[in-house]
C-alpha cells in the first residue's frame, strides 16, 4: 500500500491513496484518500411510544418491516391525580398592608412536573442508547403533550437522529403489530 505524507509543522498525516492515484505518480501527494465509511441502508431505528406515564422502545430493522420490543417503563406518579403530588398544604402569608392573611400557590403545575422528570429520564436512556451505537435512527410517537417534552429534554446528538415523530397517543395498544399498524408504511428513508 503507498502512502502520502503531509507536513503540517511538527506533525505527520498518512492518508491511504485511492487505487487510480497509483497510476498517476505525480498528483500522488496532492490527494488524500478517505475510506468510506460503513454501509449505511439498513440502519436500525429505535422509536419511542410513550406517554407521561408509561414508555415502550421497539426496534426496527427495516423500514418496511415489523418492529419487536425491546424495553418497556414505567412511572406510576403520572397518572396521580395533582391532589397526590403535592404532600403540603399551601404556604401562607400575611398581607402588606392589613390584618388578611392568604395561601400561596405555586406556579409549576404538579403533574406537568412529572411528566418532564419522566421525559428527562426517558432522553437520559435514549442518550445512553446513543453513545452505546444501540441505534442509528430515533423515532418518537407520544401524546402531543409529552412529545414537546420529550423533544425538548433530547440532547442535539439524539435530536439529530430523529427522523420520524408523530403525535398519537399508541400507549393503549398491547401488541407490537397493532402500532405498526397505525405507523406509516416506510418508517424511514434508506438514502
Amino acid at each position: 500500500m503507498s502512502a502520502a505524507f503531509e507536513s503540517t509543522g511538527w506533525q505527520q498525516r498518512r492518508y491511504r491513496l485511492a487505487p487510480w492515484v497509483r497510476r498517476h505518480p505525480t498528483v500522488a501527494h496532492r490527494l488524500p484518500f478517505f475510506p468510506p465509511q460503513e454501509h449505511t441502508v439498513n440502519k436500525s431505528m429505535v422509536l419511542v411510544i410513550a406517554d407521561k406515564s408509561r414508555a415502550r422502545l421497539f426496534k426496527a430493522d427495516t423500514p418496511l418491516g415489523p418492529i419487536t420490543e425491546i424495553e418497556a417503563f414505567a412511572h406510576p406518579k403520572g397518572r396521580l391525580p395533582a391532589r397526590e403530588l403535592v404532600s403540603d398544604a399551601h404556604g401562607r402569608a400575611f398581607d402588606s398592608a392589613g390584618q388578611g392573611r392568604h395561601a400561596m400557590e405555586n406556579d409549576v403545575d404538579p403533574r406537568r412536573q412529572e411528566a418532564l422528570r419522566f421525559a428527562t429520564a426517558l432522553a437520559e436512556r435514549l442518550e445512553q442508547g446513543r453513545v452505546r451505537r444501540e441505534f442509528d435512527r430515533l423515532g418518537l410517537v407520544a401524546s402531543p403533550q409529552f412529545l414537546g417534552l420529550l423533544r425538548d429534554a433530547l440532547s442535539d446528538a439524539c435530536r439529530a437522529q430523529v427522523c420520524l415523530e408523530l403525535d398519537k397517543d399508541l400507549t393503549q395498544l398491547g401488541q407490537a403489530r397493532d402500532i405498526r399498524e397505525r405507523l406509516p408504511e416506510k418508517l424511514y428513508s434508506t438514502l
